[in-house]
C-alpha cells in the first residue's frame, strides 16, 4: 500500500512541474558587429549583418535549442518569474539569448572575441529578433 501511495505521489508531483515544449520561429531584425582589425586599427563596426538569419527557438524547461541553418546549439536558461522573460547561456557562456515570452523578442549577443588577447580575435555581435510562437 505504501508503495502505491508513493508511487501515486510521485506521479503526481512530477505532472507538476512538467513545463511544455516551447517553438518559436524568429526573424532577425537588425544586427551590429564588431571585428577585430589588429593592434593598430582596433576595433571596426559593422553597422548591419550581411545576412538577417531567421532561427528556430525551442525551449523545454531550462533547456533552449536554437537552430540557425543546419547549425543546431543547445542553450542552458533561467527564468525571471516576475518579467516573464527567459535568459540562455551556451555551453561555453560566450553567447547568450534573452527572450521575452510576454513580447515575443529576442536578443542574442556573441561576446567571446572581446575576451581574447592575442593579435587574433573572434568578432563579437548582437542582433534582434521578433518571434512567433508554433
Amino acid at each position: 500500500m505504501k508503495k502505491t501511495l508513493l508511487l501515486a505521489a510521485a506521479l503526481a508531483c512530477s505532472g507538476a512541474v512538467a513545463q511544455e515544449k516551447e517553438i518559436w520561429a524568429c526573424y532577425q531584425e537588425e544586427g551590429t558587429q564588431l571585428d577585430w582589425e589588429g593592434a593598430l586599427l582596433g576595433w571596426k563596426q559593422r553597422l548591419q549583418m550581411l545576412q538577417l538569419q531567421p532561427l528556430l527557438l525551442t525551449i523545454d524547461g531550462d533547456i533552449a535549442i536554437v537552430n540557425e541553418g543546419d547549425v543546431e546549439e543547445r542553450f542552458s536558461c533561467s527564468k525571471h518569474e516576475r518579467l516573464q522573460n527567459i535568459s540562455c547561456l551556451n555551453s561555453i557562456m560566450a553567447t547568450h539569448l534573452y527572450f521575452s515570452t510576454d513580447t515575443a523578442r529576442l536578443g542574442k549577443s556573441k561576446l567571446f572575441g572581446a575576451t581574447l588577447t592575442s593579435e587574433r580575435r573572434d568578432s563579437v555581435s548582437v542582433s534582434t529578433y521578433n518571434c512567433t510562437k508554433f
